[in-house]
C-alpha cells in the first residue's frame, strides 16, 4: 500500500490511525501531524485525550529540584524541545477511525495485537 505513498513525502499526505492510547502513540501522533498527515486515534478511553497533543524532549534540570507527580518524586527537567500536534477524530469506535485510513500504527504491546 506504501508504494504510492511515503509519509514522509511533502506531497502524498496521509490519514493515519493510531490504535492504542499508551506512550507511544503520545510520542507519534505530534510528528505525525506536525508533518502534515491527518491524524486519527482509537483508543478505549477518548475521554482522557485532547485534540491537540505535545511531546516534550527533556533532559536533566542543573537545579537538584524534585518534582512531584502523584506520590512519585522524579527530579526535574528542562525542556529542550516540544512538538505539537492534532488528532482529527479520537474514538473508542473502529467504524469511526479505520475506513478513512491510509496507514494503520499498531502502539499497543504485542500481547494485545489479536485481541
Amino acid at each position: 500500500m506504501l508504494n504510492n505513498m511515503s509519509l514522509s513525502n511533502k506531497e502524498n499526505k496521509c490519514t493515519v490511525t493510531v490504535v492504542g492510547g499508551g506512550n507511544s502513540a503520545h510520542v507519534l501522533i505530534p510528528f505525525l501531524s506536525a508533518s502534515g498527515h491527518k491524524v486519527n486515534l482509537m483508543t478505549r478511553r477518548p475521554q482522557a485525550w485532547s485534540k491537540v497533543i505535545t511531546c516534550e524532549l527533556q533532559r536533566p534540570s542543573k537545579k537538584k529540584e524534585m518534582i512531584t507527580y502523584g506520590n512519585v518524586n522524579h527530579p526535574s527537567a528542562e525542556v529542550i524541545q516540544a512538538v505539537k500536534g492534532s488528532c482529527d477524530k479520537i474514538s473508542s469506535d473502529p467504524a469511526d477511525v479505520i475506513p478513512d485510513a491510509d496507514v494503520i500504527v499498531l502502539c499497543m504491546p504485542v500481547h494485545q495485537y489479536r485481541d
